[in-house]
């Protein structure tokens, strides 16, 4: 027995070894007639560890160690987009806005679904490189990619953060056809076709996140340009009514209820824009406000002479409760007037008018 046990564990021993060789045989194979293969897995590992050492010094705003990092990995992975992303993003942050465009660029080549980096450059082709039309066409992929979309169940999902990306596009899109009407000066029809386009582009934003403050007074702020009074009424009194201690939209429906000849109402929103500046301390811009407000009543009181209903107006006044804090020789709302300051704030008598009013 003891001899048959032997001879057993023998030849598994044998088989053994010779699997092994095998193996060891192919392994060496693949290894003469794929060294390439081999050399790019272990260049690709070494670029992620990098691409991680290069993540943390980022996180840490440790921006000159991230970009060492970052940069030796993409020698070794080319095809990393995240580590050329974050280092486009560390360029934008030292205001080298040409190479970070270059790797924003590069990033959507490696990955032309990569819609933030798209985004990035079209914000920066816009607001600091002057090229609203690359910057267009950027966000125009965008809206038009279709990134993969996971989704588990009550666990994650990234759909809701390729929604916000769409909405960011258009949002974006519509500044940059607004800065393209500027481009054309005395070019009126091509100008107010860009601001349509502007337009446009916000209405769609507005879509997906319909109560962002900065698409509703963007365009209000367009339509006010292109002359459509009405329609920047409407989207005036929404941003205001999200955000009434935002002071340019009170200020900029000042001057557009002025332009209608509303000089009740101008009045009372260039009062709510002072009352804003004044709380932020803000004179230097309080100040050329109150001039306005100056303009504007002297122009009230001519128009009251040509119009007794308007003596009725001006009795009517939207009661203030209590008394304001002044700290600092600032203006500052208490805990027990914050909602009497904003709600004052957010009334509008001419928004009544359009409250109901659809696009």
């Amino acid at each position: 027995m003891q001899f048959i046990k032997f001879i057993s564990n023998l030849f598994k021993n044998i088989i053994f070894k010779i699997v092994m060789s095998v193996f060891a045989i192919i392994f060496l194979f693949c290894v003469f007639f794929f060294k390439d293969w081999f050399i790019l897995q272990y260049h690709h590992i070494i670029a992620y560890y990098l691409v991680y050492k290069g993540d943390k010094a980022y996180a840490q705003e440790q921006l000159t160690s991230a970009i060492n990092y970052y940069n030796r990995a993409l020698k070794l992975y080319p095809e990393h987009t995240k580590a050329r992303y974050n280092l486009a993003n560390i360029h934008v942050a030292f205001e080298d806005f040409e190479n970070a465009a270059d790797l924003y660029r590069q990033t959507i080549k490696y990955d032309p679904n990569f819609t933030k980096a798209r985004i990035h450059l079209g914000i920066i082709l816009t607001e600091e490189l002057y090229n609203p039309d690359e910057a267009i066409e950027n966000y125009k992929a965008t809206v038009k990619s279709k990134p993969f979309i996971l989704n588990i169940p009550k666990i994650y999902t990234n759909g809701d953060d390729v929604k916000n990306d769409k909405a960011v596009a258009y949002y974006n899109m519509g500044l940059a056809y607004k800065t393209k009407s500027l481009i054309y000066g005395d070019d009126t029809e091509k100008s107010r076709q860009n601001l349509e386009y502007a337009a446009d582009s916000y209405k769609q934003a507005l879509k997906i996140r319909k109560d962002d403050y900065d698409t509703l007074y963007n365009l209000a702020l367009t339509y006010q340009l292109l002359g459509r009074k009405e329609d920047a009424t409407v989207y005036y009194c929404k941003a205001i009514n999200l955000k009434p201690l935002n002071f340019e939209a009170h200020y900029n429906f000042a001057i557009l209820l002025k332009s209608m000849k509303q000089y009740f109402y101008s009045k009372q929103e260039l009062e709510k824009a002072g009352l804003v500046l004044d709380s932020k301390g803000d004179t230097y811009i309080s100040r050329y406000i109150y001039d306005i407000f100056r303009e504007v009543n002297y122009k009230l009181m001519i128009q009251q002479k040509r119009n007794p209903l308007v003596d009725k107006m001006l009795k009517e006044e939207i009661p203030l409760e209590g008394e304001l804090t002044y700290v600092g020789g600032k203006v500052v709302v208490s805990d027990k007037l914050d909602e009497t300051i904003i709600n004052n704030l957010k009334t509008c008598n001419i928004c009544k008018d359009y409250k109901e009013k659809k696009e």
